[in-house]
């Protein structure tokens, strides 16, 4: 389950509205407000990954400290970083980001920090997260 999310993130971000989601993070989304559909879908996947989450914490595959609000955010911040700075970040380091095969690579690649990230390790347990104040 965690792995299709991050992949439909993905799928998303290749499109060319993407481009214009991360140009509306720059303003402040002050398009944005409550009646908007972007909020229902966004409950709904949060409440499935919360779900997928909370199994996978009872069956102690998932640190107990994740929070699915935190993991949500996560995962498009991660993607974002990629699409805004990857082929930039390869250039830096004298690699050629922009090849089809950097693109399959990174998408592995992130996707499986993600899930990563959240599994149990009891040596590097993950930071809670402070009381966020609402929004909206």
């Amino acid at each position: 389950m965690l792995a299709d999310f991050i992949g439909t993130i993905f799928d998303y971000y290749g499109q060319p509205a993407a481009v214009m989601t991360i140009d509306t993070a720059t303003h402040n989304a002050k398009w944005l407000n409550s009646a908007n559909k972007v909020f229902e879908v966004s409950r709904e996947f949060n409440a499935k990954i919360g779900r997928t989450l909370d199994r996978g914490k009872a069956e102690r595959l998932i640190d107990d400290h994740v929070d699915p609000s935190v993991f949500y955010a996560s995962v498009p911040m991660m993607i974002t970083a990629w699409v805004v700075m990857g082929r930039m970040s390869g250039l830096l380091n004298g690699r050629d980001f922009s090849t089809p095969d950097a693109d399959r690579f990174w998408r592995r690649y992130i996707k499986e920090m993600l899930i990563r990230s959240v599994l149990r390790d009891e040596a590097r347990p993950l930071p809670s997260p402070p009381d966020w104040p609402t929004s909206r």
